[in-house]
Order: structure tokens, then C-alpha cells, then sequence
């Protein structure tokens, strides 16, 4: 008999295509009807919305014992992972027929039906008396001929009068008033699913308790009863490309026509389209879908098989198509396509009969350039094509000419694509060949040509040379265009690296680029703007010159230095004009229609001076501070130290070290600071500041004290200069407050940008008593950005130190706070870390 079990979507989302699965029998007795296959297609189920599923199940004799089993919720055919199951039990009585409960009157119709359509079996019966449990059980069918794979039950309805009344929708099973008898009709849908060869006989029963018994209907009269007669398929599928024959390689769309030819409508349940692995293997083009133009889900792909799974409704005599689009591959040939489509296990395709094979099928003869490429307009003047750059707008022509021999004529000449800028060379044979865009599509002239106000950016003379063809296709043989005139150079560290001059603004030996400045293009005085560019990593720009600027314009290219570079010197290029320092400017003439480039920009980075210290100490004593000097290019460097004490006391003296080893302590050998050093870029001179207190000095003196870094940059001219400035400042303390000394050294001398430098600072108490409340600080460098920051091992009675700085990549003050006290004698560490920007 029949099961009914109702799926109900309380997960508030829509489900598009949900199938159903009886299976996991256990108790020995309950199992699958012979025919039935336990899957039923239960179709979309919106949130909120229930359906039932029907299966045919058979007994092999009564039990009292549960017969286990699963009912399964699919998302799609199987295999699929199930989104929801639920086991349920049932046990098995036996039954003895009841003359009363009688079948009078069985209806099936259309007969024959029409595969993947719907029939109707209408049942008229009477129940006979009702009572005791009050139970009416219907089952479509009891016969085990039954072809359940055939007709897939999909509805019921059973309406009830006399004893009882009411209609129920969907349901096998009431629970019934007590009656002497109750007239019913049930009407039992189902979708033809599968084919007959021959008549199916009816056999419709229902279940009835009456006294202590379950009854079931009388069979004796169910011969007179027509049987279903066999199905009939009215249904085809044919299939058409488009293009057909195709220039390049996608995509194409195909065309899946499903033809209904019956009387009513009919539902396909998948169509399989099996795409070709020769000459080369098609893509399904994601999203491409469309059933009777409404987008549905991407198909299930195994291997080149494509498998769109659900409900596909046909009206009677009506088509239906289902289009998708797939790019094909790069080789040249035809591609044949096949396909068909299923309701359940049975095949429908070009012919009405089923137990054949005549999938549809579509070819399309693919035609690809062999060699292809874009004339486009570079807008971003990048010399590359870029997405959404396309044609120039111009009618231009790409001629193809074989190198042997020289000179012409062209093989093909074929026209460039205005809007979009494609242009193709079909049947080239394998050979090398040189490509000229010109404005004409004469064969005897290959010289290419440009209209008026046009010039070359990628393939600057509009030749491609060297073009290659063996067997396959070769793309990407691009042509960039602009409409005006460009400029173009470098900005670049004028430090002398890897042989060259440094600070003489040209451009020589190893010297690199600086990406990421700033170069525009500006009228005379430099108000009007023309175009602005940023330089890329190796410090290269261009700039665009409209074609609107006429002959004699006087123009202005100027470069906007980065943080803290200064400018050394600028090369003009061939634009004959003049470059100016201060402003950083390249003046010229316009000559229109001239592309000019090599207008180069001298920089170097600035030098550093740090840090400023404050010490304190005890009259009659000195401290010492150590100071650090990095020069950006090559130049030489002098020192010299003033002071202002305060008040003026005599006896305060400074005296400059060179700290030979930079480890910021004064050694025996380190030797007195030379009055002019040469250095290199990056060179760093580390000194000392040895500075001796009065004997005289009263408490709460200071002297401040200034060293001054001049330095010249050799090679400049005209002469350039800059200098730095460290001021240290002295206080006279007394013994509780005087004699805390700070060293500060960090753990490599140079960095390039990226790298990392840890600074160490190093505090001692050179006192005679304990010190309180020690706080020290310090900052990032100018071009770093901070890193971590920590302490060393804490002394004796310093019990914690509280650390405030920046945030990772950021800039600005880092403060160490102790608590406790530091004793005479002790010392510790504060140590912090920032990475080189540039």
C-alpha cells in the first residue's frame, strides 16, 4: 500500500527543487514495493509551504514488531549531501475483506496517458459500517503489478458524504465518526514517469474498522474496472547553436528546445547536454542559464556532462527552450554538442519513441585569427592595453607582411575595429611576419601611418617585427595610440650609487629611481595644469601633452620633491629649454607634434643629525653625549659647538670626539673630531660631546650647547649646502638629583627602506644617592614608522616601568615611566624598534 509523509519548509528559506528518499528498511517484514524506486520528486517549497510525499511499500506478512525506516530531504536529485531526515516505525496487521466496503466506480483519465503528464484515478466507493477505532485507510493500489516506477503519485483527494462528510487534501488516513455507512470519492493523481508496454490494472482499496476488524474492500469486481492503458510520449527535444560558425572563441549560446506535441502538459525533470572533448574541450559560461528566459541555477558539470535538475513544465502543444552560453577553447574546428532530456529514468530526445538513443545535436564550426591584436587608445598612457581600454575611434588598417622578402607588399591588409580596436589575420601560414598599422588598406604600402595629432605609445613606430606564427593562434599583437604628444623621464637619488656623480643632477652610473613623486605639466607661470603623473618604481613618469597646445607654447614640467629630498639638478631632455633649482622646473618651446623625453630630476635624500640629549651633573665633572650624523649623498661635513650658559659661569668647555667604534661611550682611543670629513651617502660619523661642568657652578645651572653640522654636497653647481643642528642641555644637580647618564646606540649603522632599527638606550646613576620618579623619552626618526617597544632586566627597587608610544606604523614620542628607585652605581636598558620608509 501507499505511505504518505508531509515535508513541511519551516527554515524560512526557499528551496527551488526538493527531492524526497525512503530507504533504511529494517524489521524484515516492510520493504520497497517492486516497482517502486523510493525517490520522489518533490519539486520548490516555499518557506512556511508543505507537500507530501507518497511512496509503495509491500508486506510480507503481519507484525506487531516496528518496521524501521528513514525518509531522506534532498536539495537536488541524489547523490546530494540531505539537508533533513526523521525515522519513523510502522507494524502490520492483517486484514478480511467486508462486502459493504465496496468499490463501485473507478475513472482514469487522460487513457492513455501522456508521459510526464498527469493522470487521474477517481475512486467511488462505500464504507460499510464504521466503528469502534473509526478508521478509513485509502491506498491507490494494492495489486503487486502495481508499476509504482511508472506513476508517481503526487496528490490525493478524498471527499466524503452520509455518515461522514468533509474533503481532505493530501492524506491516506482519517480518523471518521461512528457511521452506518459513508459514501466516498477519492481522486488519486499521478504523473506518468515512465513507460508501459501494457495495461496496467487499477486495484484501489481502503481500510475500514468495523467492530473489533479492520476491513478492506471487496476485490472481486476490480476486472470490470479498465485498466491504465500504456503510456504514450508526445514529447521531443531538438537543439541549435548560435553562431555556428564563429571568428573567435565564445561564447556560444545553444539552445535546448523541449517539444510538446500532446494534449496536456508535461514536466521534464532534468536535460543533460554533453559537451564535445574535440578538438579542444568547451567552458560553461557561469550564470548563463535560462528556461523559457528566466534565469535558472548553473548546471551540475561532471566531466563534459551538464545537468540541469528540476521541475521543466511544457504546456500542452507548446515548446520550451533552455539556453546557456559556453566559451570555446582556442583551437580551430567543429564542436559537436548532444543532448537529452529525462523523466525519471526515461530518455526523451529527438524521436517520440523511448527505447531508442537520438540525442539532439548542434555543431559550430570555430574560425579562429590566428594572429589577432587591439589598435586601442592608451588612455592611461602605460603603455599597455588595460581593461576598458578600446579603439581609438580612427579608421585605421593592420597589414601583414613576410619578412622574405623585404619591403612588401602586404599579405592581408585588414580593417581595425573602431570602437572596440580588434582586428584579426585569418589563414596566415606558419612563418615570420612583421605587422604595420597604417591609414590606408593598400597592399603595396607598409609604411605605416598615423593621422595628424596621433602618436605611438606601445609600438611607438606602429611596427611589430619578429611576429612568429607556427600552429597556433597568436593574440595580444597590440598597438597603443594617444591623441597629442607625451613626456617622459625619470626622477631619480642623485647619490653617485654603482659609479655615478653624485649631486650633478644627471642621471649616471647605478643610480636609481624614486617611485611615487609628483610631476606635472603646467603653463609658463605654472598656474594652468595640463597633466599630472606619478612616477612607478623606477621613478619613470609621463606626461601628456594635449594636442589642443600649439607650436611656440612655453611649457613648464615640474617635479615636486618627496618629504625632506632636496633637489640637486635636472637634464632638459631634447626640449632645448632650461631647468631651474629652486623651483624644480624644466621651461621649453613647444614644437608641436614632438615627443620628447630624457627630462630627468636630480634628488637626494635628506642628511640626519640626532638626537638632543639632557644630562645633569655634579660641579667640577663632565657628562658626555653622543650624537649620530647620516648623510644622505656624498659631501663633506664639518662640526662646531657654541654654548649659553645660564647663569654665565666660566669654566663650562665642550670638546668633539670621533667615536670610532659608535657604541656612545667615550674610549681612550677615540680621537679628537676632524675639522672636515668626507662621507658617502648613507656614511654615517658618530661623535661625542664631552662637557665639563665648572667647579664653581652653582645647583640648578645649566648650559646649553649647539654643535652644527655644515654640510656641503661636492659636485653640485651650482654650490649647494645644508646644515643640522643637536642641542644638548646640562644641568648642575645635586647629589640626589645629578648624575643620571643616558647612552643610546643602535644595532646597525645602515638601512635600507623596508629593514628595521632597534635603538638601545642605556641609563645609569652616576650619583651618590638613589633616584626617583626616572621617566625617559625619545621619538621616531623622521621616514620610520614605529615598531615595539620594551626594557631591559629592571635594577634593584625599580619595580615597574609603565611604556606609552605610538601605534604599530605609526610616528611620534615613546616614554618609559619607572617606579621605585634607582640605587648609586646601578644601571639597565630601554630598548625601541621603527622600520625604514624610505
Amino acid at each position: 500500500m501507499y505511505v504518505a509523509y508531509q515535508i513541511n519548509n519551516n527554515s524560512g528559506a526557499n528551496h527551488p527543487d526538493l527531492w524526497v528518499r525512503i530507504d533504511s528498511f529494517s524489521g524484515g517484514v516492510v520493504t520497497l514495493g517492486p516497482s517502486e524506486d523510493g525517490l520522489h520528486h518533490l519539486g520548490p517549497l516555499a518557506p512556511g509551504q508543505t507537500k507530501t510525499a507518497f511512496f509503495f511499500v509491500q508486506a510480507s506478512g503481519a507484525t506487531a514488531t516496528p518496521q524501521a525506516h528513514t525518509i531522506r530531504i534532498y536539495p537536488t536529485r541524489p547523490p546530494a549531501s540531505e539537508l533533513q531526515n526523521q525515522s519513523f516505525s510502522m507494524t502490520v496487521e492483517e486484514t478480511i475483506q467486508a462486502n459493504p466496503n465496496v468499490v463501485t466506480t473507478v475513472l482514469a483519465g487522460p487513457n492513455p496517458p501522456q508521459l510526464g503528464g498527469l493522470v487521474s484515478v477517481t475512486v467511488q466507493g462505500s464504507s460499510g459500517t464504521i466503528g469502534d477505532a473509526r478508521i478509513m485507510a485509502f491506498n491507490p493500489a494494492a495489486y503487486l503489478s502495481w508499476r509504482a516506477d511508472a506513476f508517481e503519485l503526487v496528490a490525493t483527494t478524498l471527499t466524503l458524504s452520509g455518515g461522514n462528510s468533509g474533503t481532505y487534501n493530501d492524506t491516506l488516513y482519517l480518523v471518521a465518526a461512528n457511521a452506518s455507512d459513508t459514501a466516498y470519492t477519492a481522486a488519486y493523481t499521478y504523473r506518468a514517469v515512465g513507460t508501459t508496454t501494457t495495461p496496467t490494472p487499477i486495484s484501489p482499496i481502503s481500510f475500514i474498522t468495523s467492530g473489533q476488524q479492520i476491513k478492506h474492500t471487496r476485490v472481486n469486481n476490480f476486472a470490470q474496472f479498465d485498466p491504465i492503458l500504456p503510456t504514450e510520449n508526445r514529447l521531443t527535444v531538438g537543439k541549435t547553436a548560435t553562431p555556428t560558425l564563429s571568428a573567435n572563441n565564445g561564447p556560444i549560446t545553444f539552445t535546448l528546445i523541449a517539444t510538446n506535441g500532446g494534449t496536456v502538459e508535461t514536466v521534464l525533470e532534468d536535460f543533460a547536454d554533453t559537451l564535445p572533448a574535440t578538438p579542444g574541450s568547451p567552458t560553461y559560461l557561469p550564470g548563463s542559464s535560462r528556461y523559457n528566459g528566466v534565469t535558472i541555477a548553473d548546471p551540475a558539470i561532471s566531466g563534459s556532462t551538464l545537468t540541469w535538475i528540476g521541475s521543466f513544465a511544457v504546456p500542452a502543444g507548446a515548446t520550451r527552450s533552455l539556453t546557456f552560453q559556453v566559451n570555446l577553447p582556442t583551437v580551430n574546428g567543429t564542436y559537436t554538442n548532444r543532448a537529452v532530456a529525462h523523466i525519471s529514468a526515461t530518455q526523451i530526445d529527438t524521436t517520440l519513441a523511448v527505447g531508442d538513443n537520438a540525442p539532439a545535436v548542434a555543431t559550430v564550426l570555430l574560425r579562429i585569427p590566428i594572429v589577432s591584436g587591439f589598435v586601442y587608445l592608451d588612455a592611461n598612457r602605460n603603455l599597455q592595453r588595460d581593461t576598458g581600454e578600446a579603439g581609438s575611434g580612427l579608421a585605421l588598417f593592420a597589414k601583414l607582411v613576410r619578412i622574405t622578402p623585404p619591403g612588401g607588399p602586404a599579405l592581408q591588409a585588414v580593417s581595425v575595429n573602431a570602437a572596440s580596436g580588434s582586428y584579426g589575420f585569418t589563414n596566415v601560414t606558419p612563418g615570420t611576419y612583421f605587422i604595420v598599422v597604417d591609414d590606408n588598406g593598400a597592399l603595396g604600402d607598409v609604411t605605416p601611418n598615423l593621422p595628424a595629432g596621433w602618436i605611438g605609445m606601445e609600438m611607438p613606430n606602429q611596427i611589430r617585427t619578429n611576429v612568429v606564427i607556427t600552429a597556433g593562434d597568436l593574440p595580444d599583437q597590440n598597438f597603443g595610440l594617444l591623441n597629442g604628444t607625451t613626456i617622459s623621464g625619470r626622477v631619480f637619488r642623485d647619490t653617485g650609487a654603482g659609479g655615478g656623480v653624485a649631486n650633478d643632477g644627471v642621471l649616471n652610473g647605478a643610480e636609481v629611481g624614486i617611485a611615487g613623486v609628483t610631476v606635472r605639466l603646467a603653463g609658463n607661470s605654472g598656474a594652468t595644469n595640463y597633466d599630472t603623473a606619478i612616477t612607478d618604481g623606477n621613478g619613470t613618469y609621463m606626461l601628456f601633452i594635449p594636442a589642443l597646445l600649439t607650436n611656440g607654447t612655453v611649457l613648464a614640467v615640474i617635479e615636486t620633491n618627496p618629504g625632506g629630498f632636496l633637489s640637486t639638478g635636472g637634464s632638459v631632455g631634447n626640449t632645448g629649454g632650461a631647468y631651474n633649482r629652486p623651483t624644480d622646473t624644466i621651461l621649453f618651446t613647444l614644437g608641436a607634434g614632438t615627443t620628447y623625453a630624457g627630462l630627468n630630476f636630480g634628488e637626494v635624500p635628506p642628511n640626519s643629525f640626532v638626537p638632543n640629549g639632557t644630562q645633569s651633573g655634579l660641579p667640577g665633572t663632565f657628562v658626555v653625549y653622543a650624537h649620530i650624523f647620516t648623510a644622505g649623498s656624498a659631501g663633506q661635513v664639518s662640526f662646531a659647538a657654541s654654548n649659553l650658559p645660564n647663569p654665565v659661569v666660566a669654566g663650562w668647555t665642550q670638546v668633539l670626539y670621533r667615536d670610532a667604534n659608535c657604541n656612545g661611550q667615550l674610549d681612550p682611543g677615540d680621537p679628537l673630531l676632524g675639522n672636515l670629513i668626507a662621507v658617502t651617502a648613507g656614511q654615517q660619523i658618530c661623535l661625542l660631546v664631552r662637557e665639563s661642568i665648572p667647579l664653581l657652578a652653582p645647583f640648578n645651572a645649566s648650559d646649553t650647547v649647539s654643535i652644527r653640522a655644515d654640510f656641503d654636497y661636492v659636485g653640485a653647481s651650482p654650490a649647494l649646502g645644508t646644515n643640522h643642528v643637536v642641542t644638548d642641555v646640562t644641568f648642575v644637580g645635586n647629589p640626589t638629583t645629578a648624575g643620571l647618564t643616558l647612552i643610546k646606540s643602535a644595532d646597525k649603522a645602515a638601512a635600507r627602506p623596508g629593514e628595521s632599527i632597534t635603538y638601545t638606550i642605556t641609563y645609569a646613576n652616576t650619583s651618590s644617592e638613589s633616584l626617583q620618579n626616572i621617566i625617559l623619552y625619545d621619538s621616531t626618526p623622521a621616514y620610520t614608522t614605529f615598531l615595539s617597544a620594551t626594557n631591559g632586566p629592571l635594577s634593584t627597587n625599580l619595580t615597574a616601568v609603565a611604556i606609552n608610544a605610538p601605534a604599530i606604523g605609526g610616528n611620534g614620542g615613546v616614554r618609559w615611566a619607572f617606579s621605585g628607585s634607582l640605587a648609586p652605581g646601578r644601571s639597565g636598558t630601554v630598548m625601541f624598534s621603527v622600520a625604514i620608509t624610505q
